[in-house]
């Protein structure tokens, strides 16, 4: 290609460039290539342009390249000690709930619910007792439903009826009115283990609903309960079942008619261990009138006296 030919290819291309982008379009090339001149080679006149490419370049960090750049700030650590632990309530002070009793078959469960009962029907509150126990038909609180409704608590069965012969597993309709009534104490004597405690599942809706207290009556002299990996699986197989959380325990280690001061305080000493464990706070001790006299002060948990309303004499 000839000079002129180069001048009139590079005319032609000046020209498409003014009407483009402008009269100053040739201008501001010539601007551009300066600019890249001297930044590649330097001059007298800046000689920080060489001092600029003389050096490694550092590269950039890309945003996603840093892992921390969105990350929250540290939670601040926890404060030293133990985990926190649930709180006992008391009884008579606490709002109108629904706590349900449940333990080992032989445990003193169903004597514990009858007790309470009676504990809170004395002190002016209204109380319903409703038994769920279809697993062992030897001690039912409705077999003592004459007794409970003289003290004005009212008696609800699983089935129609307070007879004691009969078992029926359905649940009655009549179980559900008192948990909707935020002014009545609800207590629920469930079955001796896992499948009995399947009679919750029905209503389970219902006690979330309410709010609920699940308390496990621990025997320290049953076979099954007399050691803590004996009590914590009790205690998970029926939170597996039902789908509900235990919020506390009960100690009731008792020889029914012969239990001493000391069979009471070796219960504690086995629910104590449980309660570390499991961070459920001790609700009650419980032992006849007598041997409550005799325990120390600094037991933990509530008091709770029992009448043994659910044994005849002879036992």
């Amino acid at each position: 290609m000839t000079g002129r030919m180069k001048a009139s290819s590079r005319n032609a291309h000046l020209s498409r460039l003014r009407c483009r982008n402008g009269p100053d379009a040739e201008q501001k090339g010539r601007d551009r290539r300066r600019r890249r001149h001297s930044y590649a080679g330097g001059s007298a006149g800046n000689p920080q342009a060489n001092v600029w490419l003389s050096g490694p370049r550092r590269p950039r960090k890309a945003i996603h390249d840093d892992p921390t750049r969105f990350r929250s700030p540290p939670s601040p650590s926890p404060p030293p000690g133990p985990a926190p632990r649930a709180t006992r309530k008391d009884t008579m002070t606490a709002p109108s709930t629904v706590r349900i009793i449940a333990g080992h078959s032989g445990s003193g469960k169903t004597e514990v619910a009858v007790s309470l009962a009676l504990h809170l029907a004395a002190a002016g509150r209204r109380v319903a007792l409703a038994d769920l126990d279809v697993v062992n038909p030897s001690f039912r609180s409705r077999e003592r439903a004459a007794l409970m409704e003289a003290r004005s608590i009212r008696i609800i069965s699983s089935s129609p009826g307070h007879g004691a012969a009969i078992d029926l597993p359905a649940i009655s309709a009549e179980v559900r009115g008192p948990l909707h009534d935020p002014a009545v104490d609800v207590i629920l004597d469930v079955g001796g283990d896992n499948v009995g405690a399947r009679a919750l599942t029905a209503l389970a809706s219902d006690i979330v609903q309410r709010g609920y207290d699940l308390l496990l009556v621990v025997n320290a002299y049953r076979p099954d309960t007399n050691t803590v990996d004996g009590v914590v699986g009790h205690l998970h197989a029926i939170e597996l079942t039902t789908g509900l959380r235990f919020t506390g325990l009960i100690s009731n280690t008792h020889a029914i008619h012969d239990t001493t001061a000391q069979d009471v305080l070796n219960g504690c000493d086995l629910t104590r261990q449980v309660s570390e464990l499991t961070g459920l706070p001790v609700q009650y001790v419980t032992a006849t009138p007598v041997v409550l006299r005799d325990l120390p002060e600094d037991l933990p948990g509530e008091r709770l006296p029992l009448g043994l309303v659910m044994r005849d004499e002879w036992m």
